[in-house]
Formats: C-alpha cells, sequence, structure tokens
C-alpha cells in the first residue's frame, strides 16, 4: 500500500508543476509580446557607444531574426501553456478523486498522450512554416522552433498507459463476480 501512496504523492506533486509550468509559459508569452512591442523602439538606443543592432550583428543575430524568435516564442508560450493546463487538469482530476487504475484511467490517459502528441507536432510544423515563410524574405534569419521535449513527454505517458492497463486487467480479474440475488432473477422470469 506504500507504493500506491507513493503515486498518489507524484500525482500530486504533477500537477502542482504543470500549474507552474502553464504559469511559466504565460509569462513566457507575456515578455515575448512586450519584447515584440518595444524591440522596435528600442534597437536603436546606445549602450558603451554600440546600438542594440549593432550588438545583436556582433553576435551574428540579425534584427530580423530577434523579430522571428520573438513571435516563434509568443507561438510556442502559448502551445506549451494550453498543453501544461491540459495536463494540469488531468493530473488534478485523479489527484482529488483519487488515483484508481481502472480502464477508464487508461482510456484517458491515452487521449491525453495522443492530445499531446498532435498538438506538439502541429506545432513543431507551424512553427517551421512561420520560419520558413520568415527566411524566404530574409536569408539571414536564423531561429530554432525549439526542441521536442513535450513529444518525448507524451511518448513516456503512452508507455506508462500500457502498464497502467496492465495493472488494470489484474484488478479486474482480482474483483469476485457478483451474483444477482435471488429476488433480481424471479423478477427476470416474470
Amino acid at each position: 500500500m506504500k507504493s500506491f501512496k507513493r503515486i498518489e504523492i507524484l500525482v500530486k506533486v504533477l500537477w502542482i508543476l504543470c500549474l507552474i509550468v502553464f504559469v511559466l509559459n504565460i509569462i513566457g508569452a507575456v515578455g515575448c509580446a512586450i519584447g515584440l512591442g518595444v524591440f522596435a523602439g528600442v534597437q536603436g538606443l546606445a549602450f558603451n557607444g554600440k546600438t542594440i543592432a549593432q550588438m545583436l550583428a556582433e553576435k551574428n543575430v540579425s534584427v530580423n531574426s530577434a523579430y522571428t524568435g520573438l513571435a516563434i516564442g509568443i507561438f510556442n508560450c502559448i502551445v506549451g501553456a494550453f498543453l501544461s493546463y491540459y495536463l494540469y487538469l488531468f493530473f488534478k482530476k485523479h489527484s482529488d478523486h483519487g488515483v484508481v487504475i481502472d480502464k477508464p484511467l487508461v482510456k484517458e490517459t491515452r487521449k491525453v498522450s495522443l492530445v499531446y502528441i498532435i498538438v506538439s507536432l502541429s506545432a513543431a510544423v507551424l512553427s517551421g512554416i512561420g520560419i520558413g515563410i520568415a527566411r524566404a524574405f530574409d536569408k539571414s534569419i536564423h531561429v530554432n522552433n525549439g526542441g521536442f521535449i513535450s513529444l518525448a513527454f507524451a511518448l513516456c505517458m503512452l508507455i506508462v498507459s500500457l502498464f497502467l492497463d496492465y495493472i488494470a486487467d489484474l484488478n479486474e480479474q482480482k474483483k469476485p463476480e457478483v451474483e444477482p440475488e435471488p429476488a433480481q432473477i424471479e423478477d427476470k422470469e416474470e
């Protein structure tokens, strides 16, 4: 029973982490939006005799790369916020109601994993398209659209669902079959 208690604690920790990631993604999206809005006005400001555009050029980053990076950052943060909130709702539900390893949990875990995979892949494709469009206008743009960490997490959840499915099968086998009471049998014969 100690291991099941650990699972319940892990689920609580996961929903708290998902909430923290959600808040950080919102902060990131707002920060990128502010940066995108302010960058045009401040790129001509000089610090130590160099403008921000010149400092970026020293690091082999064009102004258009900065704009593209900020735009992609906003998009990726919004997608990350959606995915983390979606997971937060999943883990919070199972934390509040208690973890019951049964077939509905397996089905829901697989659904969450598939949504996570579809949204992650779609976001990566859309980011790539956005970067490709920006590069069509300016070949100096070099922006990375992020990694596939969320995709790896979704695949891990799919693998976990296989173990949950096995445990749910074992739990179903352990349930004693309930025989109908004699009064219920007589009602059916009439």
